[in-house]
């Protein structure tokens, strides 16, 4: 007998009950609790896969899509500064032929009014091309001969207003057609294709050289190597078209 007042003999036969059965049944409760840690590492696995969280530490958890995103958003910027760094150098390019574009005209036309008219008319045309930003698409083969055409068509109509209103204005008009000029429009524009196809070429190749970067980071992601793979074969395809323009250019040295 247990001398201690706060415990009954009928309470001592009680605790002895419930020792007795822990002893006699463990297993089931074994049993219970394996199936419940089993089911509990299941929703786990589960919950993981379907957040495609490949890194658990204590400090940061990414999953692949979170990564894909960001990675993407960094390829997209050195993209956009390579375009961004063509226009800046295609614009440049136009300031300084400016004067090269005067003494062309100058060859023919005696008016300055007239010359500087249709200089500013040139470099106008040139710099909404760069602008809009349509150089590979309108250098292609099967669209550079109709948008050649278009600058030159655009050139004669300007020409025509620039020569009447330099006759109403200023008196100093000269016998000069279209004619008289057009070859030398031609050779400003052919020259003016071959320097842009060859800083276009230079920026498609810079892209190739992204893609092909960020296209291994992307390694197992179908999805975003696909767009990584279009986009070099794309680029390979704008220097293709270019290569014509540089070839008929060749008497030109690189930078």
């Amino acid at each position: 007998m247990i001398n201690n007042p706060k415990y009954t003999e009928t309470d001592m036969n009680t605790t002895l009950d419930v020792g007795a059965n822990l002893t006699v049944m463990p297993m089931g409760n074994l049993i219970v609790i394996g199936v419940f840690a089993l089911l509990l590492i299941g929703a786990i696995v589960a919950a993981l896969k379907f957040l495609k969280i490949n890194k658990i530490g204590s400090i940061e958890l990414m999953n692949k899509q979170t990564f894909n995103i960001t990675t993407l958003y960094h390829m997209n910027t050195e993209i956009d500064k390579v375009d961004f760094d063509l226009q800046t150098k295609l614009s440049d390019m136009i300031d300084d032929k400016k004067i090269h574009v005067r003494n062309i005209m100058r060859n023919k036309i005696t008016s300055d009014v007239l010359v500087e008219a249709m200089a500013t008319e040139i470099a106008y045309v040139q710099s909404g091309m760069v602008v809009k930003n349509h150089m590979t698409r309108e250098f292609e083969t099967s669209n550079r001969k109709s948008y050649k055409d278009k600058i030159l068509q655009m050139l004669e109509e300007y020409f025509a207003d620039a020569r009447y209103r330099n006759k109403t204005e200023t008196g100093e008009f000269k016998a000069i057609t279209w004619d008289d000029i057009s070859e030398e429009c031609v050779e400003i524009i052919d020259e003016w294709f071959y320097e842009s196809a060859r800083r276009v070429m230079r920026s498609c190749e810079e892209k190739i050289e992204i893609y092909s970067k960020y296209m291994s980071l992307f390694s197992g992601e179908e999805f975003f190597v696909k767009i990584c793979s279009s986009c070099i074969d794309k680029n390979k395809k704008y220097i293709s078209d270019l290569d014509t323009i540089r070839k008929r250019g060749s008497r030109h040295d690189e930078d």
